[in-house]
């Protein structure tokens, strides 16, 4: 008997060691679905993800939007939109990306590709519904929200400087919003990371499954603190990364005492890091495991100032039993108590108190550790859900 037919969509490509967290869960969910589905996948193959295909890519059909160039009539309209200032409009994909993904999804559909499932993976591919739903009537729609995208340009917005920076971005988030409920409102199922992110989208709630996010579990780690040491863990190109990063620099870092040192891990670390680089500031760039920084650090501290979703960065670091000083929005999604498996922090004065005390007391560091794994263990055990 023949399996099920199901087309994944994916703006990045689904490969095994995934360096992004978004990436991990949905390589992870994908391969679980390995067995019991005739799978298909469709994404843009970036030129770094080139150098990994081979050796990574999951033992399925994949089919690329980016393997021929876009149409001159493409090329016209986006050049159009360059010079009218309107990629606004196309808050998730650039005019060109999304463009490239339709003509694959009308490709498919010529050729007499009829899946079962579709799985759209987070709303940059939510936000195709409509053209899924065109192409595949039948088709049960899965769409899964790595966070719901639109409480980020909400919060981006409130951080800009000035009233014409603040409409603009503004108008962003109404589109953005737009876009988002628009396309979930054609999905069969939603799947979502967390109990927040449901609660942001009530009117679907009878859609919604709660989905363990997978990451990378450190409970075996044998942990041998460095009651000076402090780090943050994350991709450092993003934004969100880089921006809270330069915030506890200069408003919490530079006030403790100098045999403190704080160790930023990620990779492609923004150039506007390059001048906090110092004896005390240790900048990484890409590491293959974060284990020997999380087994010597004191605390990580996660100060966001943007930003959705459930924050898989604080999940690793609790699996590891180190102490996550963070605010609302870095422990968002992950019902922890403060004091007991994390220390909340909502502005300088808080982190500075809370690394100054932990680092003296030892009892108060073993004491996080072990509430914290625990708290991991008993709440995000992705092992026994699945995306269908």
């Amino acid at each position: 008997m023949s399996k099920p037919k199901l087309l994944g969509l994916a703006l990045g490509t689904t490969l095994r060691d995934n360096d992004s967290a978004g990436g991990k869960i949905n390589c992870y969910y994908m391969s679980k679905l390995q067995p019991d589905y005739d799978i298909t996948l469709l994404c843009k193959l970036s030129n770094r993800e080139k150098t990994l295909f081979d050796k990574q890519r999951l033992s399925v059909p994949y089919v690329f939007t980016n393997d021929c160039p876009p149409t001159f009539f493409q090329r016209c309209v986006n050049k159009m939109l360059t010079v009218m200032r309107l990629h606004n409009r196309f808050p998730f994909f650039c005019y060109l990306d999304g463009a490239a993904f339709v003509r694959k999804i009308k490709a498919l559909k010529s050729q007499g590709y009829s899946p079962d499932v579709v799985i759209l993976d987070w709303t940059h591919c939510i936000v195709l519904a409509r053209h899924i739903r065109k192409a595949f009537p039948s088709a049960k729609i899965i769409g899964c929200e790595q966070d719901v995208s639109f409480l980020r340009f909400e919060r981006e917005a409130k951080l800009k400087k000035t009233e014409k920076e603040r409409r603009e971005a503004e108008k962003k988030y109404k589109i953005a919003k737009r876009l988002e409920i628009s396309g979930l409102s054609l999905c069969d199922q939603i799947d979502v990371l967390d109990e927040k992110d449901a609660q942001l989208i009530p009117q679907f709630r009878n859609k919604v499954k709660i989905v363990p996010p997978f990451f990378d579990k450190y409970s075996s780690l044998q942990r041998k603190p460095d009651s000076k040491s402090i780090i943050f863990f994350g991709a450092m190109g993003r934004p969100e990364n880089y921006e809270c990063v330069i915030w506890f620099i200069e408003n919490v870092f530079k006030n403790l005492p100098d045999d403190f040192s704080f160790t930023i891990i990620g990779g492609s670390p923004s150039p506007l890091l390059e001048k906090y680089r110092s004896e005390r500031i240790r900048i990484t760039g890409f590491v293959e495991s974060p284990a020997p920084y999380f087994e010597k650090a004191l605390c990580m501290v996660v100060p966001l100032l943007s930003g959705a979703g459930i924050k898989i960065k604080v999940l690793e670091a609790m699996s590891a039993g180190i102490p996550v000083l963070t605010n609302s929005i870095g422990i968002e999604g992950i019902p922890a108590k403060t004091g007991s498996e994390y220390i909340h922090c909502e502005n300088a004065s808080d982190y500075e108190k809370a690394i100054l005390g932990l680092s003296c007391d030892e009892k108060m560091q073993a004491s996080i550790c072990e509430n914290s794994r625990s708290f991991i263990s008993e709440h995000f055990d992705y092992e026994k859900s699945s995306y269908v």
